[in-house]
């Protein structure tokens, strides 16, 4: 049974009934646009365009969207970024574009730098995020995302660990680790027995891990598993190359309270996209109390609060917004 709202509509219709705001649907075709208001004023939300949080700016959202651009930006400004390049996928506006940016170009870049991260370039939610190993693997998979998207990008592997840090107008509100999506043997359910039970809990089909996908049996194959094989009990492995909670992705060390240079470096951050409230998420080279260590992955203009809210984090959710609602409202 389908529930009644996506679950970000679900979390602020929950809090406009807490702190007395009007919550009202007003696509009953997809159940996903509403109307937020009180006695004077109003705002629409959605868990797609125009976004959830009535706070940013279409032009600013619409920038950070662009992975290739908010990349430059950033690394302009000073900030660490993933070493990579971006590709065009099509022949769409060939003629405005310099030369080695082309399909062909993507594979000698990526020649002598395997394994290499591939990812589309305005998607979300890790779809068609992966590690590639080969040339045919990557020539198939950029195949795959020139379906959904104009460009790829290529990137170096890293690994490190990965943080989601959640900012409202320039002020953390939390930041976690965030752990890929990973198997726990039990002695007695088969390799693809445990996928099934880790993909029900993964709501998006397209981001449910797949028997086919290449990370995953390239995990199995270097354990010695197939998907027939019984995981020892304790034995725990990782079957994904992106750490979205939306892919089954965990989460480790929450926190709320972080260092001041950690809120000073994330206020410097939104300023230079005029972003009020965003999702940046990190790798960290050492300590992360530290934002020296932090290399920024991506900025999302639209982060979701599904992922704590379901794993118990409902009074942050809600305290997220009641700000962001009273910020509305008053200004």
């Amino acid at each position: 049974m389908k529930p009644e709202l996506p679950y970000s509509l679900q979390m602020l219709k929950e809090a406009c009934k807490k702190y007395k705001y009007d919550f009202k649907i007003v696509d009953r075709v997809g159940n996903n646009l509403a109307e937020i208001s009180n006695s004077k004023k109003s705002f629409y939300s959605s868990n797609q365009r125009p976004g959830t949080f009535p706070l940013n700016f279409s032009f600013s959202s619409g920038i950070t969207k662009d992975k290739t651009w908010t990349t430059k930006i950033l690394k302009e400004k000073g900030f660490r970024t993933i070493k990579g390049e971006h590709f065009f996928l099509n022949d769409k506006h060939i003629d405005y574009r310099k030369n080695g940016r082309e399909i062909c170009d993507a594979l000698n870049y990526a020649q002598d730098k395997y394994p290499v991260f591939v990812k589309p370039n305005d998607s979300s939610s890790g779809l068609l995020a992966e590690i590639i190993h080969k040339e045919g693997e990557l020539l198939k998979h950029l195949s795959k995302i020139e379906k959904i998207s104009e460009i790829g990008i290529i990137q170096e592997v890293k690994n490190l660990d990965e943080y989601r840090i959640f900012a409202v107008d320039g002020r953390v509100q939390f930041m976690y680790q965030r752990k890929s999506a990973c198997l726990r043997g039990d002695g007695k359910k088969r390799v693809d027995e445990l996928l099934v039970e880790l993909n029900q809990k993964i709501t998006k089909k397209k981001n449910k891990i797949l028997e086919t996908d290449i990370f995953f049996r390239g995990v199995l194959s270097k354990n010695g598993f197939n998907l027939e094989s019984i995981l020892p009990k304790n034995r725990k492995i990782n079957i994904s190359s992106k750490a979205n909670l939306s892919a089954g992705g965990e989460i480790k060390n929450y926190k709320k309270v972080v260092p001041t240079q950690i809120n000073k470096w994330v206020s410097g951050l939104m300023k230079v996209f005029s972003l009020k409230v965003c999702g940046i998420d990190i790798f960290v080279d050492g300590d992360s109390d530290f934002p020296d260590n932090f290399i920024v992955i991506e900025v999302n203009p639209n982060p979701g609060l599904s992922g704590i809210y379901r794993e118990g984090y409902k009074d942050d959710t809600m305290e997220i917004w009641r700000i962001v609602l009273e910020k509305y409202f008053k200004n």
